[in-house]
């Protein structure tokens, strides 16, 4: 359970360390290459093929490593998955301070329903599944997998407490990758690389092909919009934080090793 920037193995330091000049082998440092060229969309394959082997992601799921850390996802995930419509609902389960922002964005474009709220503040305490009353006509559940703020972490989620065909989200920032996850339990899990793999500045984001739609909330700016992203040549729409995701891949390679 990582707060801030997580401590990656020597192993991995050292060897981006080696590599930084010349990744690839060639005369380029990582930090040089052009976003449209083979080289650099090399480096983005790698790591996807790397992300998604450790992961056990299926192949109806798209990897994007979105910038801006988790946070912009808060506003991406309630602007794509209601997307025009203007009745539609979302629920958001409460346990620090991550949910409370995540939560506090959504309903800036959302109708949004809170569940699991602490009014101290201190989530020593939580309700069992049968109790946390998901409204069935919410498009989404969001929850925060490990709330660092609090020190609070689902150990096992109850997915049964999740209506039939109300799509689960979380940001799995603090403990993606720190056990195995079945990713089919959700249309989106997504993750600030800074915690575990990486360092800032990336957001590893799993979203499940069928909640990629052109019709998203009418104010979506473009970098919140997966499915620009998605249909962008080789799925880069504009210039990826490309050493984080490097550096990212040889942690993601380090932990496949072992």
């Amino acid at each position: 359970l990582s707060a801030g920037s997580a401590a990656l193995p020597i192993e991995v330091l050292e060897k981006a360390q080696k590599g930084f000049l010349s990744p690839l082998g060639k005369e380029i440092s990582i930090c040089e290459m052009g976003y449209r060229t083979t080289d650099f969309h090399k480096v983005m394959d790698d790591a996807e093929e790397s992300f998604r082997k450790l992961n056990n992601i299926p192949d109806n799921y798209e990897v994007h490593f979105f910038n801006g850390g988790a946070t912009l996802q808060f506003a991406a995930v309630p602007m794509n998955i209601i997307g025009d419509d203007e009745t539609g609902k979302a629920c958001y389960l409460m346990s620090g301070h991550w949910s409370e922002k995540a939560s506090r964005e959504a309903k800036k474009f959302v109708n949004v329903e809170e569940r699991c709220v602490d009014d101290k503040g201190l989530y020593f305490d939580y309700p069992l599944g049968k109790d946390w009353n998901i409204p069935t006509d919410a498009k989404y559940v969001h929850y925060t997998a490990a709330d660092t703020r609090q020190g609070f972490e689902y150990q096992d989620f109850e997915y049964d407490a999740i209506p039939k065909g109300v799509e689960l989200v979380c940001d799995a920032s603090a403990n993606f990758g720190s056990k195995p996850v079945d990713i089919k339990n959700y249309g989106v899990i997504y993750a600030a690389a800074h915690k575990i793999f990486s360092t800032s500045g990336v957001c590893y984001t799993v979203i499940r092909k069928d909640l990629i739609k052109p019709n998203v909330h009418k104010y979506t700016p473009t970098m919140c919009n997966w499915h620009v992203f998605q249909n962008a040549p080789n799925k880069i729409h504009n210039v990826p934080v490309i050493f984080a995701i490097w550096l990212g891949h040889l942690t993601c390679e380090y932990m496949i090793e072992r």
